[in-house]
């Protein structure tokens, strides 16, 4: 793809997001329209048109684990397949958008297939496929409904996008480290810093009494994962 294009994926409410550092070759769109057949006496079969599928986004490429030319490298390549899985795990959609080309849409990740290969020791290639995810539409409609004699108003609402998750919180295990559990759970060690911001009131308590690390985390103790 040309460089004046970007692609992007978002989650929980654009919290989350990744800039894809190296742009697919290609990038493949399919629409379909749902077909149906039916035998229709004297005329045979005939084809008709039912509503529009939603539509299938595929492409590949790559997470370097080094810089070049056009190319920065600021999270690891580790990190980026962590935060996708976590993404798919969560049967949320993510937000895709690709700059250039007027594609914004909400989609959910259908497959995500990762490789590394020999004589480029931690780049990973990827193979992406999302799926459109469509909204429900649901027509606003106000009733009256008879209770106790009494008339009460009720109202429906059209349904909008959510793809937003609620806090996932860890239980700290003996021979865990904010280190150990910022890798496993945040796909970067070096983020212990941030979970440690994040759960500040809570460590700096369990740690008033000691004379230790002020990263110094005790088994038991529930973390909440940014």
């Amino acid at each position: 793809m040309s460089s004046k294009y970007s692609m992007h994926l978002s989650f929980n409410g654009s919290k989350e997001k990744i800039t894809l550092p190296v742009l697919p070759s290609e990038f493949s769109v399919k629409y379909s329209s749902k077909l149906q057949t039916m035998d229709i006496v004297q005329l045979g079969e005939v084809v008709t048109s039912s509503t529009e599928s939603a539509a299938t986004i595929s492409f590949s490429s790559f997470f370097p684990v080094t810089a070049f030319p056009g190319v920065k490298v600021k999270n690891t390549p580790r990190s980026l397949v962590n935060k996708i899985r976590k993404w798919k795990a969560s049967n949320k959609p993510v937000r895709l958008v690709v700059s250039g080309c007027g594609i914004n849409m909400y989609c959910m990740i259908d497959s995500f297939t990762v490789t590394e290969k020999g004589g480029d020791v931690g780049t990973i290639y990827y193979s992406l496929a999302l799926k459109e995810y469509k909204e429900i539409k649901v027509r606003k409609l106000k009733t009256k409904i008879t209770i106790n004699a009494q008339t009460v108003a009720v109202g429906t609402k059209t349904n909008r996008v959510d793809n937003t998750v609620g806090s996932a919180t860890y239980v700290v295990k003996d021979n865990d480290s904010l280190y150990s559990i910022a890798y496993y759970q945040l796909g970067d060690g070096q983020r212990y810093k941030e979970l440690y911001e994040y759960n500040k009131s809570t460590i700096d308590a369990a740690n008033k009494s000691e004379k230790g690390s002020k990263y110094t985390i005790h088994t038991g103790q529930v973390l909440a994962i940014p």
